[in-house]
Order: C-alpha cells, then sequence, then structure tokens
C-alpha cells in the first residue's frame, strides 16, 4: 500500500471520528410537555377484558350502534350484522375500555351546564358495558376539552366529569364508524 494511500484512509478515519464525536455530544431529545407531566390512571377498577359479556359503542346523536357479543367460547362477535367479524376488534375495544385511562376530574360546579362539558345536548359517543357477572357500566363522552387533547365524560352516576384521553375514544369512534364486518 502506498503512502498516499495510507494518508487518505487516515484522513477519512480522522473525518469519520470527529463526526461520530460531533454526534455524541448532542443534547438528548427533550420530552414533550404531554410525556412529562400527564399521568393517567385507569377509569375502571373492577374489571379486565375477559370480564366483559358485550359492548354498545353508539353515537346519540345519528342513532348508529355497534352491538359485541362475547360467545360461549370467549370470542367476539356482532348479533346484529351479519358477514365475517374479526373477533380481535371484539378484544381491542374490550382491552381500550379495561385500561381506560383518564388524567383528572372535573367537579361540576354550581353555575356549570352540561353543554360546558360538550353535551350540547347528547354529546358525542355512549359506551355501554357489560360484564359477566351481571354488573354495568355506562360512559357518556362529551366534546373535546380546550386543549383538545382530552374528552369530558360522564361515568355511571359518579358525581364529576372525566378527562379522558384523546387517543382511546378516538379509538372507540373509528371501531364504530367503520366497517367491522369484511
Amino acid at each position: 500500500m502506498s503512502q498516499r494511500t495510507l494518508i487518505l484512509l487516515g484522513l477519512v478515519f480522522v473525518i469519520l471520528l470527529g463526526f461520530t464525536v460531533l454526534l455524541r455530544n448532542q443534547p438528548p431529545p427533550q420530552p414533550t410537555i404531554e410525556d412529562a407531566d400527564v399521568v393517567y390512571y385507569t377509569v375502571f377498577s373492577d374489571f379486565t377484558a375477559v370480564d366483559i359479556q358485550a359492548v354498545r359503542l353508539q353515537d346519540p346523536n345519528s342513532e348508529r350502534a355497534l352491538l359485541l357479543n362475547r360467545a360461549p367460547f370467549g370470542a367476539w362477535t356482532t348479533p346484529e350484522i351479519i358477514g365475517t367479524f374479526d373477533p380481535q376488534v371484539g378484544e381491542n375495544i374490550a382491552r381500550t375500555l379495561e385500561i381506560l385511562p383518564y388524567s383528572r376530574t372535573v367537579e361540576i360546579g354550581e353555575n356549570a351546564t352540561m353543554a360546558d362539558f360538550g353535551f350540547a345536548p347528547n354529546g358525542l359517543l355512549l359506551v355501554q358495558i357489560l360484564l359477566m357477572n351481571g354488573d354495568s357500566h355506562v360512559i357518556a363522552v362529551g366534546g373535546l376539552t380546550p386543549t383538545q387533547d382530552s374528552y369530558y365524560a360522564l361515568i355511571d352516576e359518579r358525581p364529576e366529569v372525566y378527562v379522558l384521553q384523546r387517543a382511546a375514544v378516538d379509538f372507540l369512534q373509528v371501531q364504530l364508524f367503520s366497517s367491522p364486518i369484511s
């Protein structure tokens, strides 16, 4: 190998070494405010996805609804719709409801109206859950919060309004408005 080739390879090595050092000295990306400041809790602690017998998703404004039942062998079915249903869709909905995340609750003030929380008059989404033991839960989803990253919701007959994670509610809405039948 000639001296000229060695010098050229040495120069390439020094440039690559400098580039590597420069990249390693970059500050790490900062987490977003949402990642750093928001802590999520689970709305329901009395059931898991396997405890759910049936789920009904409904748009109270159009009366569009999707009813899912768990068959005796455990797979999810859609008794009101004829066609081939992917039971994984039902499982994903059940898991979403199991871990349904909220960041905080809001007390309903004396002067507050339900329209303040997006229920003018009906809200956005109604979710009914029937458990294997016969218990049931109802979630009435109102409008988006002012920050547009969460939804207001009423849970069962609890006295406060829950601030639900937007991604979970959006997922449930997509399942309601997309065709679960192939």
